[in-house]
């Protein structure tokens, strides 16, 4: 749950970022344009004199500054260079500061007309940074503002020039304190009164984007939505999982022509940038899987008809295509299964009959040596057929699970005592690790047939020793159950046979059968149990069964 959670929020966080991103890159445009009109003032009042004051040039140097600023601030966006959040707090903490020197270079708070630009500024705050964000500011602009009132009036108070200005200028801007103080009240109280509208007006609009995003980023379906350009406007989570693109890609290329460049996404690729509406799937293949996925796609339509961008909506089938191909094999194999029982019948009794017949032959003292010797293979063969008849009816025959109270314990060592009994090529060691007397529900014949077949397996390997091994363990649904090991130290299993040697028939002895572990894998699924193993090639294998405690 709290992995849950931690994700949601990474989640979350990420998708503000990428809403940041878009304010800060409008609020540059915004304030491009602010600084080309405050030029443009400038230099008609310039005209307006016929001549250029010393003072308007610094104030020109200031916004031909935050004109160059922007660019280092459009940088820094594309390559990430600072947090967003801080990239936000310095840009209007910078715009206040130079908005300030204008002012103090322009007459101060009643001869500037740039004192405006703090407004500006102060709304900006509240949508980059917070409605607290905004208050601070306003604060900040109006203590700058007092600092220059103050600072022109004792300049003129005590007969003094100021920095970059001419005395005479500073004598003929300044009024009188009680005329100047309502005036400084009267704008600070406005600012913070813009910066309380505005930080109302950004939590609205906050909570009203935290509501779509929530609801969009929760959508079971993956969602892109792009612009006419192919510029990607918005996506959630679910898009990126589904075509497995990280987050820093997609912020970083913000084109879906760059991120779906792949040949694999090329038809999904074409309906976005084409405003087609289209229903198609894309086939995505990984290393470690192949995923089927789904997408429609919609025009998004201005109220002129015109198309405006289009969106897409993505589905994962491939749990779908996985269980009717699931069906269909157990279609297939039901249907494979009733024809080899009815043929394993047909064949059994006119095989019954061959051995007899081969068998009363061998009785016969006048039969020639080699043709007894004949005779004998055909015996060995019926019977070895017979044997491979009956494992198989075994297998596709369903038998009942008698469960009850069974002590493995017990059941390992009548295992273990069977396979010191059977004659192997080579003396092979028995080792038992048993951690406690464990009881489970379990059918004690047909749990021991499958250790048995696990064993003989395992002696069969190459090994000279065989450890079984039982202890207590839960399942990855936290259920109470029995491990029990079967692990020798042979030949291993190759990987290209990992996948087939639960398959019916299939094995790699020269006289081996290969319906051991079919019927092992078929008997504990009938326990409720799962079989699963781990091999390396050269050093050995370990069956692991897994059943349900008592």
């Amino acid at each position: 749950m709290e992995e849950n959670h931690s994700k949601n929020a990474r989640d979350y966080i990420s998708y503000e970022s990428i809403s940041l991103q878009s304010r800060l890159k409008w609020s540059l445009f915004i304030r491009l344009i602010i600084a080309i009109l405050a030029l443009i003032s400038i230099l008609a009042y310039q005209k307006a004199l016929n001549f250029f004051p010393p003072r308007l040039i610094t104030a020109y140097a200031a916004l031909v500054f935050a004109c160059f600023i922007n660019i280092l601030y459009l940088i820094s966006i594309r390559l990430r260079l600072l947090r967003l959040d801080r990239l936000a707090l310095i840009q209007i903490a910078v715009d206040i500061l130079i908005e300030t020197l204008i002012i103090y270079l322009t007459g101060g708070i009643r001869n500037s007309i740039f004192i405006y630009l703090y407004f500006a500024s102060i709304v900006a705050a509240a949508m980059l940074i917070s409605a607290r964000g905004s208050f601070l500011f306003a604060s900040l602009a109006s203590v700058f503002l007092s600092a220059i009132t103050i600072t022109y009036f004792l300049a003129t108070h005590f007969e003094k020039s100021l920095p970059l200005l001419p005395a005479d200028y500073v004598s003929s801007v300044t009024s009188e304190l009680r005329f100047i103080l309502p005036y400084l009240l009267f704008f600070a109280l406005a600012l913070h009164l813009v910066a309380f509208l505005a930080g109302r007006l950004s939590i609205e609009l906050g909570h009203e984007r935290i509501l779509k995003d929530e609801i969009l980023q929760e959508m079971t379906s993956g969602l892109i939505v792009v612009d006419n350009k192919g510029k990607i406007v918005f996506y959630n989570n679910q898009f990126k999982d589904l075509l497995g693109l990280p987050d820093e890609e997609i912020l970083r290329k913000g084109n879906v022509g760059e991120i779906l460049s792949d040949n694999q996404y090329d038809i999904l690729k074409e309906a976005l940038l084409k405003n087609i509406s289209l229903r198609g799937e894309i086939t995505i293949s990984s290393k470690d899987k192949t995923s089927y996925i789904e997408f429609v796609t919609s025009n998004l339509k201005s109220g002129k008809d015109k198309p405006r961008g289009t969106i897409a909506l993505l589905n994962d089938v491939t749990p779908n295509r996985e269980m009717i191909e699931v069906s269909q094999r157990a279609k297939r194999w039901q249907s494979l299964s009733e024809m080899g029982t009815s043929i394993a019948h047909e064949i059994r009794n006119p095989l019954a009959s061959i051995k007899s017949a081969a068998q009363e032959l061998q009785v016969d003292a006048k039969l020639a040596a080699d043709d007894k010797k004949l005779l004998n293979i055909i015996t060995k063969e019926s019977t070895r057929l017979n044997q491979i008849i009956t494992e198989f009816l075994d297998f596709t025959r369903e038998r009942p699970v008698a469960l009850h109270e069974c002590n493995i314990n017990e059941v390992i060592d009548e295992v273990c005592v069977l396979l010191e009994r059977k004659e192997f090529e080579r003396k092979v060691k028995i080792e038992k690790d048993i951690k406690g007397n464990i009881k489970c529900k379990a059918d004690a014949e047909q749990l021991k047939q499958v250790l048995l077949n696990l064993g003989i397996n395992a002696f069969e390997s190459g090994t000279n020793k065989v450890v079984f091994r039982m202890y207590q363990s839960r399942s990855q649904y936290n259920e109470a159950g029995v491990i029990i090991e079967v692990e020798d130290f042979g030949k291993g299993i190759e990987s290209k046979e990992a996948d087939k040697i639960f398959d019916p028939f299939f094995t790699t002895k020269p006289k081996g059968v290969g319906m051991g572990l079919a019927i092992a894998r078929k008997i504990i699924q009938l326990h409720k149990g799962k079989i699963y193993f781990e091999s390396i090639p050269f050093k050995g294998t370990k069956f692991t069964i897994w059943l349900p405690s008592a």
